[in-house]
């Protein structure tokens, strides 16, 4: 050969750009691996971390509907307990409207009974004034707002008793009662009395003091529970 072949020349910063090269696609490929794993790692804990958080509240949703259960429970039982306290209930007012109706039987006899008593009671006090010799009797006539009425008015000196028996009185209005008055100086309240079914009214009254020198007596209509003076018209009146 006339010209001798010629040998190539390596440079000398190749194999180090190669191993640089090589060394930066292993750096690439372990960095998108590193992500990829930690990405995977963070995936895999949220995941158990929603299963976590699922178990428990799978756990509360069963332990709501357990204390639904027991409520419902609780509930059925209390309404069965109101079922029988109310049946309970409506006994026991049957009883007590029957015991009430007893009662008022009874009461209607006692009053019967006592309004005999009463009658009898009186008639007996009368009768006792008219034997005694000490009682002084007194008339009573109707004044122009009841002519029709009359009174008899008996008065035991001794005992200070007083006994008025009345007749044809018109009917006590309601919250309105007659009062017997002693006049002297002035009105001395003696008692009050309402009429009764027959047209007749009985006072007894058991001791009246300032009585004797009493010389008008009168009876005259009054709120109910009488007053310490007279205000209302006047009914019955002695004409000395």
């Amino acid at each position: 050969h006339l010209f001798p072949a010629e040998t190539p020349v390596q440079s000398p910063a190749l194999p180090w750009a190669l191993g640089l090269g090589a060394l930066l696609i292993v750096a690439i490929g372990g960095y998108f691996a590193w992500s990829l794993w930690a990405q995977h790692s963070s995936d895999t804990a949220k995941i158990q971390q929603l299963e976590a958080s699922l178990q428990e509240k799978t756990t509360e949703l069963a332990d709501v509907d357990r204390e639904i259960r027991n409520q419902a429970k609780s509930l059925t039982e209390l309404q069965n307990e109101l079922t029988q306290r109310a049946g309970e209930a409506a006994d026991a007012k049957e009883r007590l409207a029957q015991r009430e109706a007893e009662l008022e039987e009874t009461h209607i006899q006692l009053n019967q009974r006592g309004s005999a008593r009463a009658v009898v009671s009186g008639q007996d006090e009368l009768a006792a004034l008219l034997r005694n010799s000490n009682v002084k009797a007194i008339s009573l006539q109707g004044s122009d707002a009841a002519k029709q009425a009359g009174g008899l008015l008996l008065y035991d000196v001794r005992t200070q008793k007083i006994w008025l028996y009345s007749v044809n009185l018109p009917e006590s209005p309601t919250g309105m009662t007659y009062q017997l008055w002693a006049i002297h100086d002035k009105p001395l309240s003696i008692g009050i009395f309402q009429m009764d079914a027959g047209k007749t009214a009985n006072l007894l009254v058991k001791k009246v003091l300032n009585f004797s020198d009493a010389k008008t007596f009168a009876v005259s209509l009054e709120p109910s529970g009488g007053r310490p003076q007279p205000t209302g018209s006047i009914y019955l009146l002695n004409r000395p």
